[in-house]
């Protein structure tokens, strides 16, 4: 199916369904759910940064269905002590997201988003 009709036939769907999805700026592939925000070390967002001083601000979700996890899983330079990190890329456009996180923790997984690349609307 082409990606301008899965779209289209994804909003249909969303409005039938009272969803409200959070989609990638750049190809408005469906990424998530606000729904699926979460909190981790006491809040939902967090200003962050890597390893080249790159400053971002990012959202915690539960589940990301428009992500795939991309390399090797690292624990360097982890924001959150006990968990590894994989870069998390849009299944469409490849464009990175954010990063996918798994540990120990309260949570065993979650997506740490990079808010400024969603959007809310197509």
């Amino acid at each position: 199916m082409p990606f301008d009709a899965q779209i289209k036939r994804e909003n249909e769907t969303d409005q039938k369904n009272g969803n409200h999805s959070l989609f990638c700026k750049t190809c408005q592939c469906k990424i998530t759910h606000p729904n699926q925000q979460i909190s981790m070390r006491g809040d939902h967002e967090h200003t962050v940064f890597n390893r080249a001083g790159e400053l971002f601000t990012i959202g915690c979700f539960k589940t990301a269905s428009g992500c795939i996890e991309t390399g090797r899983a690292s624990s360097e330079f982890s924001w959150l002590p006990g968990y590894s990190w994989k870069i998390a890329r849009c299944t469409n456009c490849g464009i990175q997201m954010g990063w996918h996180f798994a540990g120990d923790g309260p949570i065993n997984s979650f997506y740490g988003l990079i808010l400024n690349r969603l959007t809310d609307s197509r």
